[in-house]
């Protein structure tokens, strides 16, 4: 019995999946997560909290494909992350001056 299970745990640690992960490529993740930005209403000087990115990101993605997409479109300038991660902003969003 211990000789099966050994080698059901090398079987299931080969496994390959039969099609990639659609949010596997940065490029690809990075347009995900823009697009789920651009649907939330943001709060003071346009800012979008990661939080309300991150939980419909996570319910298609993994956390490893929500970093790679944040840091792909902060280097494309889709999106400028706050340094202290908590929250986003879409460059060119029109800010509403009366939510100051």
């Amino acid at each position: 019995m211990v000789g099966q299970l050994g080698r059901l745990n090398v079987s299931l640690a080969t496994m390959k999946y039969a099609s990639a992960h659609p949010l596997a490529e940065p490029e690809t993740a990075a347009r995900k997560l823009v697009e789920i930005a651009s649907g939330i209403q943001p709060v003071q000087d346009g800012r979008v909290f990661i939080e309300l990115i991150n939980a419909p990101f996570l319910k298609q993605g993994t956390g490893e494909q929500f970093s790679a997409a944040v840091t792909f479109a902060k280097e494309h300038g889709w999106l400028e992350l706050h340094e202290s991660g908590t929250y986003v902003r879409l460059p060119g969003q029109v800010l509403d001056n009366s939510a100051r």
